[in-house]
């Protein structure tokens, strides 16, 4: 579980595909330092098993799952990557509940500067909709974010400063897409009122 505050963003250090399994080299500085091996880490928003640690990074594994239903597939040497630990108990939740589980990848429609902050906004997928709400939390690439404009076909975020010198959503360009995860509690009001 995370909260969608993310570390720096850093870089893939290697990516080696041994038969269905994709075995990634990531490299940090800050969450290594006590990181161990079986921890759950948000990587772009995806909840990855660490599998070993090597002085300034650490490799995690992803399963064809992953890879089909995120923006994985399109991950390469030197991309840049959002990084989360996973939520202690005693922290504090300065985002939102994230569980590191995609729910869709969404493609960006369009972005508008607006002095030194960004509105995004990204096509909407009519099967999430619904759980598209104005003022409510979204998951993404695993960085919490409000939802700042809901309209019929498509919605946006706002992007200050901070975030995007600290995660990779600062390198997003028209028609790229990114890892979406719905926030978990509209998701179990949904399932409440379906049943």
């Amino acid at each position: 579980m995370f909260t969608g505050k993310m570390e720096k963003g850093r870089k893939i250090k290697n990516l080696k595909k041994k038969n269905d399994i994709v075995n990634l080299d990531i490299v940090c500085k800050k969450i290594i330092n006590d990181l161990k091996t079986g921890e759950s880490v948000s990587v772009s928003g995806i909840c990855l098993t660490v599998t070993d640690i090597i002085k300034n990074y650490f490799s995690v594994q992803m399963v064809p799952e992953t890879i089909n239903k995120t923006i994985a597939k399109n991950w390469k040497k030197n991309t840049l990557v959002n990084l989360e630990r996973s939520l202690q108990l005693s922290d504090r939740i300065n985002g939102h509940i994230v569980q590191g589980h995609v729910d869709a990848t969404f493609e960006v429609k369009k972005i508008d500067i607006v002095k030194n902050s960004w509105v995004v906004s990204f096509n909407l997928n009519q099967k999430l909709k619904k759980f598209i709400l104005y003022k409510g939390s979204i998951s993404i690439n695993g960085v919490s974010l409000t939802i700042a404009n809901v309209e019929e076909d498509f919605f946006s975020v706002s992007l200050i400063p901070e975030t995007l010198k600290r995660t990779n959503l600062v390198n997003l360009k028209s028609r790229d897409f990114v890892n979406v995860e719905i926030d978990i509690f509209a998701k179990y009001v949904e399932n409440f009122l379906r049943s």
